[in-house]
């Protein structure tokens, strides 16, 4: 796996654990499935993704993305880009690239997922800060 062919944008293959599991005492084994997912940040020897999935759960942590949003690459079927199932990878557990999106649409994706990092929650007591996305350099 070349890593430094790693870029924001870019749809790999990743292995995304189930999110309703249970640790079972004495097992090490994890049980999930290898899935499409997109990078939104590079690390020094990670990176976040975000999981792909082709069912539309039709909630406001979902961001389409179809084949017009790609500028390399295929998507087989119209996909949804969950907001809401973020993973730290390890670069060297990618697996194939299946094609990078458009500048427009990852930056909608990430637009998207800091201002859900940024909602409080309802049951929220907390007087603490919300988490603040960085602002962006002057030129």
């Amino acid at each position: 796996m070349n890593n430094h062919k790693l870029k924001e944008g870019q749809i790999r293959s990743v292995f995304c654990p189930f999110s309703n599991q249970r640790k079972q005492a004495n097992s090490l084994d994890v049980a999930g499935k290898e899935r499409p997912a997109i990078i939104i940040k590079i690390l020094e020897h990670d990176i976040w993704v975000l999981e792909i999935t082709k069912s539309c759960r039709g909630t406001k942590y979902e961001v389409k993305v179809d084949q017009c949003d790609l500028k390399i690459g295929n998507l087989p079927y119209l996909s949804y880009v969950r907001l809401d199932k973020i993973h730290t990878i390890s670069k060297e557990a990618v697996g194939r690239e299946y094609g990078v999106v458009r500048f427009k649409k990852i930056t909608e994706i990430k637009d998207r997922f800091f201002a859900l990092l940024e909602q409080k929650t309802e049951d929220s007591t907390s007087k603490s800060k919300t988490f603040q996305r960085p602002s962006k350099p002057q030129s």
